[in-house]
């Protein structure tokens, strides 16, 4: 074979930009290498590369195939309008970012904005998974069909993810019943154990299929931790958690009546303890007790509160825990006080809120809004691209897909009715890569590369085969105060591979996560 003709064929999300053929010549028998660049296009999915070598009349093929994966995440944005009655909102649409990845909705409410998309988006593809982010990113979708009416497509994603969490939920439980906070752990997370209880009970209550040994195992696991706490404070049991843990016996038709009396005896138990212990007393049965506990309580949760730490929680989701209470034993007037400072605090866009928070936000606020009924004097008609949407319906959230997400068009709501609504434009995508912007908020981080000796190397020129380690220091400016509970990703180049140190050793003695998440193109420090 003294001359081969060498050509690629390229398809899918891979394109050739340059010459597709090269020929080879060979005086002996040996090896050559050819060079061809191909890139990927803006677009994601599977790509392929078929290399043909033909001598003479004989040929040899090799197909590659190559996934072509987003560089940046998934990002939202949101404009907002109170179109008053009678009044018009014309908006001019244009796509985020990559062809086929973009989404687009029309929101009309008639409670202020929840920002809807943008903050069930969050909860939905928060890339990580520690018990606490499961449980949220499908407890608010439990309670989605409570604010408005899913379209089939939605309902049945929804069903899936709902199923798909009860089933990662087995990887959390002990033997003993309770719940950890990462798979693997050997130990419970006390306010884990009950949230993601909570959500099963909830989940059974709609209609979901839960393993009844789950259930079982976690109830009785409840109940011997539910006796033996006493009412402690600022730490991992503290008194919000063990009143948690009594709502949650209650509400799963055990309540632990001895301990339920106990707490509220007790003078040294905080507000939002005792706020939650009354919903454990209406969850058991008994409102007349429940409404004497909260008499003489305040609505506005205790922002002074400093073990947020070990509930995940904020100031924002105690209102939202208050409000699940008033709303279960029919105080109207004070519930829709806090269904609209809620759901201001949720249209905020540049609000950020934790899973946690934004979860409960949703659980509260469908539970509320579930007794009120929405204003059916409302009748707005949504034009898009020339096509018109009637909302006259009783759902106080009303959802419009933008059919064709990828294109510029024009989009008009006009209010016919009496009262004013909430417009909400959404539009979901992944930026082409170039347009990032590096942002940095109340914290430090920096990063840098060296060779194994701890010289700084160029990582834009780097031979094949080489070692390295990658450096990253983040640090706290004190403008905040402490921060727990943080996340850091990094997302590497595919032509990277990273090594892993748990595997080889090197990592004992030297761990400073809690937990390590290493993937073919991440790593993932808890």
């Amino acid at each position: 074979m003294k001359n081969v003709n060498v050509k690629v064929e390229v398809t899918g999300m891979l394109e050739a930009s340059g010459a597709n053929s090269s020929k080879v010549s060979f005086q002996k028998a040996g090896d050559k290498v050819v060079y061809f660049d191909i890139k990927a296009k803006e677009a994601l999915g599977l790509g392929k590369v078929k290399v043909i070598a033909t001598s003479g009349n004989v040929t040899a093929v090799y197909d590659i195939e190559m996934n072509v994966i987003p560089r940046n995440p998934m990002t939202t944005f949101v404009e907002d309008k109170v179109v008053s009655a009678g009044a018009s909102w014309d908006y001019g649409y244009n796509a985020v970012g990559m062809l086929g990845e973009n989404s687009g909705y029309v929101e009309i409410s008639t409670l202020p904005a929840l920002n809807l998309e943008k903050r069930l988006g969050y909860l939905i593809r928060y890339p990580h998974g520690c018990i606490e982010q499961t449980t949220s990113s499908v407890f608010a979708q439990l309670f989605l069909n409570k604010l408005m009416t899913l379209p089939e497509k939605r309902a049945n994603e929804v069903q899936r993810n709902i199923e798909a969490a009860i089933s990662r939920l087995k990887l959390f439980q002990l033997p003993s019943g309770g719940f950890t906070y990462w798979p693997g752990n050997d130990y419970p997370s006390n306010w884990g154990t009950n949230y993601a209880g909570h959500f099963l009970m909830e989940a059974k209550k709609a209609g979901y299929l839960v393993p009844e040994v789950m259930l079982s195992s976690w109830i009785e696991f409840q109940s011997q931790k539910a006796e033996s706490c006493g009412v402690l404070s600022g730490n991992e049991d503290n008194d919000l958690i063990q009143a948690y843990r009594l709502y949650s016996l209650a509400l799963a038709g055990n309540p632990a009546l001895g301990a339920m009396n106990r707490m509220k005896e007790n003078s040294k138990v905080r507000r939002e303890a005792q706020w939650r212990l009354a919903l454990a007393y209406a969850a058991a049965g008994y409102d007349d007790q429940a409404k004497t506990l909260i008499e003489s309580l305040s609505i506005e949760a205790d922002s002074t509160l400093r073990d947020y730490r070990h509930t995940f929680g904020s100031s924002t989701r105690n209102k939202a825990m208050i409000m699940e209470t008033l709303t279960a034993l029919d105080q109207q007037e004070k519930s829709f006080e806090l269904l609209l400072n809620l759901a201001a605090e949720m249209g905020n866009k540049d609000r950020w809120m934790s899973t946690q928070t934004t979860a409960y936000c949703f659980i509260a606020i469908a539970k509320s809004a579930d007794n009120f009924g929405s204003d059916k004097a409302t009748k707005t008609i949504v034009n898009i691209e020339g096509k018109d949407f009637d909302i006259d319906g009783e759902d106080f959230i009303n959802q419009i897909v933008i059919s064709n997400p990828d294109k510029k068009t024009s989009i008009k709501i006009s209010n016919e009715g009496d009262t004013p609504v909430f417009a909400h434009i959404i539009r979901s995508g992944i930026p082409l890569e170039g347009t990032e912007e590096a942002l940095k908020r109340n914290i430090n981080f920096s990063i840098t590369y060296s060779d194994m000796a701890g010289s700084p190397i160029n990582i834009n020129a780097l031979p094949q085969g080489t070692n390295f380690k990658v450096q990253v220091k983040v640090t706290n400016p004190g403008l905040k105060g402490e921060y727990n509970e943080l996340a850091l990703s990094q997302l590497f180049p595919s032509g990277w591979e990273i090594i892993n140190t748990r595997l080889d050793g090197s990592a004992i003695g030297n761990e400073k996560a809690e937990y390590i998440d290493i993937r073919d193109d991440r790593t993932m420090h808890y």
